[in-house]
């Protein structure tokens, strides 16, 4: 038998590779790099904070899907780097960070997250919070879970349980829930939550115009007849 010949990929690609098909290390490749570019690029203009936040948790999300776990850190802060764009490049360029820290993913991360977190706008996040009302027909416990994340962004400290509360009872699109939940006296944001899950997520779900039950009733009788 003879030796397995040890093909270049630039050789497999240009004289082994089947017609209509690309050599499978490019095919890879141009896969990985599609991922990449859909991070997006982080932007220094509007709200930095919440740019930040954005292009981070979307690379969290490809960090895990390209398993970048198993790679070098010097790898996994060279991704970053490459995916974060120009603008964010330059920054890092500005970051205080010590030379031997510049090529660790996580001492990266926590430089980004310290210099963005100084640019946070926290009227920004308060009026973003306040103005989070219950969608029509979003349940009761999605909205109030994304109530819970935007609030941590308000700093309102010792008194985020109370604006909380306040948010559920405004916000919530069940006129019938939420007469029941002002006749509340000194009660915290978990004992409204409490009632209402003992009256039932239907409680919170908007209902059809009566146009279209009244257009459906009407269907009924004219199939009885």
């Amino acid at each position: 038998m003879g030796k397995k010949k040890n093909i270049s990929i630039f050789k497999y690609s240009e004289q082994k590779r089947p017609r209509g098909r690309p050599p499978k290390y490019i095919t890879v490749y141009i896969e990985k790099m599609d991922s990449l570019n859909k991070i997006g690029k982080l932007k220094l203009e509007g709200n930095i904070y919440e740019n930040w936040k954005t292009f981070k948790s979307n690379f969290e999300i490809f960090y895990v899907a390209a398993e970048l776990n198993k790679k070098a850190e010097e790898v996994q802060a060279a991704i970053l780097l490459n995916t974060i764009g120009e603008e964010g490049l330059e920054l890092f360029r500005t970051l205080d960070i010590p030379e031997g820290d510049k090529k660790c993913y996580k001492k990266v991360l926590e430089a980004f997250d310290k210099f963005c977190a100084t640019k946070q706008n926290i009227i920004y996040e308060s009026f973003v919070f306040l103005s989070r009302n219950q969608k029509p027909f979003e349940s009761i416990d999605a909205w109030i879970m994304d109530l819970k994340k935007l609030i941590k962004a308000c700093e309102y400290k010792d008194q985020e349980d109370r604006m909380l509360r306040d948010r559920i009872i405004l916000g919530c699109n069940d006129p019938n829930l939420q007469k029941k939940l002002l006749e509340c006296d000194n009660v915290t944001a978990n004992k409204i939550i409490e009632i209402i899950t003992r009256m039932g997520n239907h409680k919170c779900s908007v209902r059809r115009p009566s146009k279209i039950r009244s257009r459906s009733s009407s269907s009924e009788v004219t199939s009885k007849y």
